[in-house]
């Protein structure tokens, strides 16, 4: 007999940024290492610093660990976070912050 686990998925790992230009960028992570159940989609959302107000939410509709982003001001640093959502909900997220303005 099996048990099926009702539990939300841990958060994803190892979030990364590829800079493709100065507003084109590529977020790459890994998957939770427990997703306690499929990967239904993640659900991406960036924030402008500093704190503007400004929140944008994505989400990627599959279980797909890549998500790019484009029209990001070079001039800004964003606080970007990560999380992953199965059939019972959504997980905790991973949060890293990036300084485009760093180049």
């Amino acid at each position: 007999m099996f048990s099926l686990s009702l539990e939300v998925p841990e958060r994803p790992r190892g979030l990364a940024l590829i800079v493709q230009n100065q507003t084109y960028i590529v977020l790459q992570w890994s998957p939770p290492e427990r997703a306690n159940g499929i990967i239904i989609d993640y659900q991406v959302t960036v924030w402008k610093l500093p704190a503007t107000g400004e929140v944008e939410k994505w989400r990627t509709n599959d279980s797909r660990t890549e998500f790019r982003m484009s029209q990001l001001n070079p001039q800004y640093t964003y606080r970007i976070s990560v999380l992953a959502v199965n059939r019972i909900g959504m997980g905790p997220p991973v949060l890293a912050t990036f300084d485009l303005t760093a180049g």
